[in-house]
């Protein structure tokens, strides 16, 4: 299992302003501080066909 390290600031997995995307297909964990949060901003077109699977999420909140 590969790590993703972003520049997300206190958020473990910002999903913003995506289209057609597929975060952990083949499975993924997300742990510890943060949490898992979608967002959007004004500037750009909202968050389409965006997919969260297989994804095992301890000691995070979603916002």
């Amino acid at each position: 299992m590969s790590r993703l390290r972003t520049g997300t600031g206190t958020d473990a997995v910002l999903v913003e302003n995506c289209r057609g995307v597929t975060t952990a297909a083949r499975g993924g964990r997300v742990s510890g501080g943060g949490g898992i949060r979608p967002a959007a901003r004004t500037d750009f077109p909202d968050d389409n066909r965006t997919l969260l699977q297989n994804l095992a999420v301890t000691d995070q909140t979603t916002r």
